[in-house]
């Protein structure tokens, strides 16, 4: 990660040459967009889009809930994402990294796996996990 000590300048931080950048802020789905650094003129615009909250809930197949959760999440367009989460005591976790419509879910956890297809918003999913 390269962070500019002097963001109200127009001098670059890094070489020159084509650069993936990405902007996260919490809420928000993360974004990505090309840049090409040492070509004239221009400005980068990013769009972020707020992300909105499911809430799954996930147990191991004896009914116990997983240390953590891994996810890979695939939409309609973009590559698939991956996240990993820490479900509370009754083994919900809320998925707030996503924008709405409809996605498919692989989990993973220590002990199984599942797979969902989910809709954002929507209403809680609950699942149990299945040895592999």
């Amino acid at each position: 990660m390269i962070r500019c000590q002097e963001p109200q300048t127009r001098r670059t931080c890094v070489d020159p040459g084509i650069w993936q950048l990405r902007a996260s802020a919490s809420g928000y789905v993360t974004a990505f967009t090309r840049l090409e650094v040492g070509v004239e003129g221009g400005e980068v615009r990013i769009l972020m889009t707020r992300a909105l909250p499911a809430e799954i809930v996930i147990l191991n197949p004896d009914g116990t809930v997983p240390p953590s959760v891994n996810i890979m999440a695939t939409g309609a367009s973009g590559p698939p994402r991956s996240y990993r989460f820490q479900p509370d005591a009754e083994g919900r976790i809320v998925v707030d990294v996503l924008p709405a419509g409809t996605w498919s879910l692989r989990i993973f956890a220590d002990r199984g796996r599942t797979q969902v297809e989910i809709e954002i918003p929507g209403p809680p999913v609950r699942m149990e996990l299945t040895i592999p």
